[in-house]
């Protein structure tokens, strides 16, 4: 497909769309390592910015959130809001990455200031780290591709070699991605339909060699859903947008 912006965005032709979207999304999982065949169910929201209040959230065993649960300018000030409301939801697990107006756990050049024990006490955060939820390899980065100097939203933006260095992180037995930045081609078209938001260097990770059961994303506003691509001789890889419909598209 290739990873340059055109005059009109691209989307891969082998990707099959299974819903549209909601203000959530909901999965089951099951690990062949899950020896009682238990199904996990997971919550996925992403791009919040600031109105987690208004999510009508179903019930579960895991909530995901997929970045941007601030806004850019008052990043800091709004995390404790979004603490606050994790600490009074009722899942077992909560995992957070962060997105690109979450200046809040950026912290590039002090790293013990993203801790998130000094944080997001309420959740677990996943920056370039993964966690085990019986028997469920999970695996959460941040990163987004660099855009122009017209975007002031640019925690975890990178240039394309530091994102590939990032993506080379990511296990070959992940079996659900958590990123902030969608794939190239998959639920990334820019509003306007003239070039792609999503990382070219991502979906080649994907696609070739770590093949996750689920990717869940957000970042791209308005292409929320669900879909899943056959890979040959795999499993179908599922793919969610989870960008929340519950507030304006942001800057």
């Amino acid at each position: 497909m290739g990873g340059q912006e055109s005059r009109e965005a691209q989307t891969r032709s082998d990707l099959r769309r299974i819903e549209k979207g909601s203000e959530v999304f909901q999965i089951y999982h099951t690990s062949p390592e899950n020896a009682t065949g238990k199904k996990i169910r997971f919550v996925v929201t992403s791009d919040t910015h600031t109105c987690h209040d208004n999510l009508n959230l179903p019930e579960g065993d895991v909530f995901v959130h997929c970045g941007d649960f601030t806004k850019h300018a008052s990043s800091r000030r709004d995390l404790t809001s979004f603490n606050e409301f994790l600490g009074k939801l009722p899942y077992k697990h909560k995992l957070v990455v962060g997105g690109n107006h979450d200046f809040c756990v950026y912290h590039p050049d002090q790293p013990d200031l993203s801790k998130p024990s000094h944080l997001l006490s309420n959740a677990t955060y996943l920056e370039d780290s993964g966690i085990e939820i019986e028997g469920i390899k999970i695996w959460g980065a941040p990163w987004t591709k660099a855009r122009g100097i017209k975007y002031r939203a640019k925690a975890f933006s990178a240039n394309p070699e530091s994102i590939n260095m990032h993506w080379s992180k990511i296990p070959d037995d992940t079996a659900v991605l958590i990123t902030h930045t969608p794939p190239f081609g998959i639920f990334d078209v820019h509003r306007t339909g003239t070039s792609n938001e999503g990382c070219p260097q991502l979906e080649n990770v994907i696609m070739t060699r770590v093949k996750p059961r689920v990717h869940c994303f957000g970042h791209s506003h308005g292409n929320y859903g669900v879909g899943e691509i056959q890979v040959e001789n795999e499993l179908p890889i599922t793919f969610i947008n989870a960008a929340a419909l519950i507030r304006p598209p942001q800057v």
